[in-house]
Protein backbone atom coordinates (compact mmCIF):
# COMPACT_ATOMS: atom_id res chain seq x y z
CA UNK A 1 0.00 0.00 0.00
CA UNK A 2 1.28 3.43 -0.97
CA UNK A 3 1.70 5.94 1.86
CA UNK A 4 0.44 9.48 1.39
CA UNK A 5 2.83 12.34 1.81
CA UNK A 6 2.28 14.57 4.85
CA UNK A 7 2.46 18.35 4.29
CA UNK A 8 3.02 20.67 7.25
CA UNK A 9 1.24 24.01 6.78
CA UNK A 10 1.11 27.11 8.97
CA UNK A 11 -2.36 28.68 8.77
CA UNK A 12 -3.50 31.77 10.65
CA UNK A 13 -5.42 29.53 13.08
CA UNK A 14 -2.40 27.30 13.75
CA UNK A 15 -0.26 24.61 12.14
CA UNK A 16 -1.87 21.65 10.36
CA UNK A 17 -0.52 18.37 9.07
CA UNK A 18 -2.34 17.52 5.85
CA UNK A 19 -2.20 14.52 3.56
CA UNK A 20 -1.12 15.17 -0.05
CA UNK A 21 -4.78 14.99 -1.08
CA UNK A 22 -7.85 15.64 1.04
CA UNK A 23 -11.58 15.10 0.92
CA UNK A 24 -13.74 18.03 2.09
CA UNK A 25 -17.50 18.14 2.67
CA UNK A 26 -19.54 20.90 0.98
CA UNK A 27 -21.54 22.72 3.67
CA UNK A 28 -24.45 23.40 1.30
CA UNK A 29 -25.00 20.00 -0.33
CA UNK A 30 -23.07 17.53 1.82
CA UNK A 31 -21.10 16.32 -1.22
CA UNK A 32 -17.54 15.17 -0.64
CA UNK A 33 -14.96 16.88 -2.87
CA UNK A 34 -11.35 15.81 -3.39
CA UNK A 35 -8.54 18.37 -3.36
CA UNK A 36 -4.85 18.21 -4.14
CA UNK A 37 -3.37 19.79 -1.01
CA UNK A 38 -1.03 22.37 -2.63
CA UNK A 39 -4.05 23.73 -4.54
CA UNK A 40 -6.16 23.68 -1.37
CA UNK A 41 -3.50 25.62 0.57
CA UNK A 42 -3.54 28.38 -2.08
CA UNK A 43 -7.35 28.44 -2.08
CA UNK A 44 -7.48 28.83 1.70
CA UNK A 45 -4.90 31.64 1.57
CA UNK A 46 -6.76 33.47 -1.22
CA UNK A 47 -10.38 33.07 -0.23
CA UNK A 48 -10.54 32.04 3.43
CA UNK A 49 -8.12 34.46 5.14
CA UNK A 50 -5.57 31.62 5.48
CA UNK A 51 -7.86 30.09 8.16
CA UNK A 52 -8.21 26.30 7.86
CA UNK A 53 -11.07 25.88 10.38
CA UNK A 54 -13.01 28.74 8.77
CA UNK A 55 -12.57 27.00 5.40
CA UNK A 56 -13.92 23.71 6.78
CA UNK A 57 -16.87 25.51 8.38
CA UNK A 58 -17.88 27.59 5.33
CA UNK A 59 -16.73 25.68 2.21
CA UNK A 60 -19.31 25.56 -0.59
CA UNK A 61 -18.41 23.76 -3.81
CA UNK A 62 -18.52 25.39 -7.23
CA UNK A 63 -21.26 22.99 -8.29
CA UNK A 64 -23.45 24.08 -5.35
CA UNK A 65 -22.91 27.75 -6.21
CA UNK A 66 -23.71 26.97 -9.85
CA UNK A 67 -26.95 25.23 -8.82
CA UNK A 68 -27.94 28.34 -6.88
CA UNK A 69 -27.65 30.38 -10.06
CA UNK A 70 -29.87 27.87 -11.89
CA UNK A 71 -32.66 28.01 -9.30
CA UNK A 72 -36.07 28.29 -10.93
CA UNK A 73 -39.54 28.95 -9.53
CA UNK A 74 -40.32 25.25 -9.98
CA UNK A 75 -37.69 24.31 -7.39
CA UNK A 76 -39.35 24.69 -3.97
CA UNK A 77 -36.32 24.13 -1.72
CA UNK A 78 -34.17 27.23 -1.34
CA UNK A 79 -31.96 25.97 1.49
CA UNK A 80 -28.82 25.83 -0.66
CA UNK A 81 -29.51 29.32 -2.00
CA UNK A 82 -29.98 30.71 1.52
CA UNK A 83 -26.80 28.94 2.71
CA UNK A 84 -24.70 30.39 -0.10
CA UNK A 85 -26.01 33.91 0.51
CA UNK A 86 -25.46 33.78 4.28
CA UNK A 87 -22.00 32.20 4.01
CA UNK A 88 -20.83 34.72 1.41
CA UNK A 89 -22.27 37.54 3.52
CA UNK A 90 -20.42 36.23 6.59
CA UNK A 91 -17.18 35.88 4.61
CA UNK A 92 -17.40 39.44 3.26
CA UNK A 93 -18.21 40.89 6.70
CA UNK A 94 -14.92 39.41 7.97
CA UNK A 95 -12.90 41.06 5.18
CA UNK A 96 -11.35 44.53 5.30
CA UNK A 97 -13.99 47.13 4.35
CA UNK A 98 -13.23 47.76 0.70
CA UNK A 99 -15.75 49.53 -1.51
CA UNK A 100 -16.18 46.38 -3.59
CA UNK A 101 -16.92 44.29 -0.47
CA UNK A 102 -19.37 46.87 0.91
CA UNK A 103 -21.16 46.95 -2.45
CA UNK A 104 -21.37 43.14 -2.59
CA UNK A 105 -22.67 43.03 1.02
CA UNK A 106 -25.43 45.47 0.07
CA UNK A 107 -26.32 43.40 -3.00
CA UNK A 108 -26.53 40.23 -0.90
CA UNK A 109 -28.70 41.97 1.73
CA UNK A 110 -31.01 43.23 -1.02
CA UNK A 111 -31.32 39.81 -2.68
CA UNK A 112 -31.84 38.11 0.68
CA UNK A 113 -34.58 40.54 1.76
CA UNK A 114 -36.43 40.10 -1.57
CA UNK A 115 -36.16 36.30 -1.55
CA UNK A 116 -36.71 35.78 2.19
CA UNK A 117 -38.79 38.77 3.34
CA UNK A 118 -39.72 37.13 6.65
CA UNK A 119 -36.07 36.79 7.71
CA UNK A 120 -33.20 39.18 8.40
CA UNK A 121 -29.72 38.12 7.26
CA UNK A 122 -28.10 39.89 10.24
CA UNK A 123 -30.18 37.91 12.74
CA UNK A 124 -29.33 34.63 10.99
CA UNK A 125 -25.61 35.35 11.17
CA UNK A 126 -25.87 36.18 14.87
Amino acid sequence: MKRSKIINVQFSDGPQQLMSSLKVKCNATGEIKSFYTPYLIGLIKRKYDNNYQYFLKTYISKSARKRVLEVTDEEPALDVYKSVLTLEYDHLKRQPGTIKNRHRINVIKSIFSRRFPEENINSIMG
